[in-house]
């Protein structure tokens, strides 16, 4: 009679703690459901657009003009440039130690130095990359 008692015992506080277990263990995998929707829909709701690109081909640099046309801030991590005239290799510009933030609505125009040559009446691949990993591609000719 008492053993009975000890394995009912014994069988309630384990299955106790396999229940407290297992609603910790879905209550985790809940929230991290949940940051991923929620970086899902950050993505979605960014949009950009480049407005305006000046060359200076004597010192191989660009000015971007890009406005925010989304409606959540962007932080802008990296630049992509690639000549299509010559199949010249994608060059990468971090952009991150920059902290280029375009608010709502706001256009932001900053400088960058490549070493791909710049040539007057080619065609060139400028892509964008947020950090949310969102790419935002202007096929643009030197002008």
């Amino acid at each position: 009679m008492i053993a009975e008692l000890m394995m009912t015992a014994i069988t309630v506080v384990l299955g106790v703690g396999i229940l407290f277990w297992g609603m910790n263990t879905l209550s985790m995998s809940g929230q991290s459901i949940i940051y991923i929707v929620s970086e899902e829909e950050a993505r979605l709701r960014e949009s950009i657009v480049v407005e305006h690109i000046i060359f200076f081909y004597d010192n191989n640099s660009l000015t971007l003009y890009v406005r925010n046309i989304g409606d959540i801030e962007v932080v802008l991590s990296s630049l992509f440039i690639m000549d299509y005239n010559v199949s010249s290799p994608l060059e990468k510009v971090s952009l991150e130690d920059r902290g280029i933030t375009i608010l709502i609505g706001d256009m932001v125009s900053f400088n960058v130095q490549v070493s791909t040559p710049l040539i007057k009446g080619h065609i060139y691949m400028i892509k964008l990359v947020s950090d949310r990993g969102v790419s935002y591609v202007s096929m643009v000719k030197a002008t």
